[in-house]
């Protein structure tokens, strides 16, 4: 049920969270992937559901940090600051869509899945 047939056939957006993990060697184009992804996404909005409504990315570099930076990132700390959480919940109210761009994975399988189930528990 819903879809996006036409302009005149009703559309009904996805209520759980959409995952998609993107692997490849450096230089193949998954930032690029990202990027398109959005402004593809921005248009589809805009055309169907709200012409002012866009896709912003929140990026984040994983390989530039520890499970305890993430942390420390991810959650919001105070009134003003500038956590993931906290640009995200700027995004969303506004009526946009966030995608979180999780960047260079570290090399560690274990930090990896520290960093994942930290992630996780940010969206709870």
């Amino acid at each position: 049920k819903g879809g996006m047939k036409g302009s005149s056939e009703f559309f009904a957006p996805l209520t759980e969270k959409l995952m998609i993990y993107l692997w490849g060697t450096a230089g193949v184009g998954k930032s690029t992937f990202i990027h398109v992804f959005s402004k593809a996404l921005t248009a589809s909005f805009q055309r169907f559901l709200n012409p002012t409504m866009s896709v912003d990315i929140v990026k984040v570099p994983l390989n530039a940090m520890t499970p305890d930076d993430l942390q420390n990132i991810l959650r919001v700390h105070g009134i003003s600051d500038w956590s993931v959480e906290r640009v995200i919940e700027q995004s969303l109210v506004k009526g946009n869509v966030v995608l979180l761009h999780l960047e260079e994975n570290p090399e560690s399988l274990e930090t990896q899945a520290i960093m994942f189930k930290l992630v996780k528990k940010m969206e709870d």
